[in-house]
């Protein structure tokens, strides 16, 4: 009888040890949004400043932006806030920019990704939102509706 409660023991121990190593952080990182547990809301920034500012690892409320990169559970980006329509030059340069965040994003996280597609209702806004959706598939993130 000791050495089946002693067993059961072992396991129990086992489990509860397990599940405290593999515990994921349900940290929720947010850019250009009002709303998450980490938020980085910067006021006119472009694409290529939140690039570098990855490649900087700057401080973002206590935590290095890579460290809450890896560590976060999600990451919610709002692209009306980075992506300025002026004409179609501009747009096609500001998607490579996306790209190019896009591939630092996947760099540093596996985890869910999440983009808010433009508002704005005409045809470079129609336009970059299907080349925004065409990059997204490309890199595994998911549009918010």
């Amino acid at each position: 009888m000791k050495k089946i409660i002693f067993t059961i023991s072992i396991l129990i121990i086992t489990f509860l040890i397990y599940l405290i190593a593999n515990q994921k952080s349900n940290l929720e990182f947010s850019i250009g949004l009002e709303y998450g547990d980490i938020i980085y809301n910067p006021n006119d920034y472009r694409i290529t400043d939140i690039i570098i500012d990855i490649e900087n690892n700057i401080n973002i409320e206590g935590k290095d932006i890579q460290h809450l990169l890896v560590s976060s559970k999600s990451i919610k980006i709002d692209l009306n806030k980075f992506i300025f329509l002026k004409d179609y030059e501009s747009i096609l340069g500001q998607i490579n920019d996306l790209e190019k965040l896009f591939q630092y994003l996947r760099k540093y996280t596996k985890e869910n990704v999440y983009i808010k597609l433009l508002k704005e209702k005409n045809i470079l806004a129609e336009y970059t939102n299907k080349k925004i959706i065409v990059l997204s598939k490309k890199y595994d993130i998911i549009v918010m509706r």
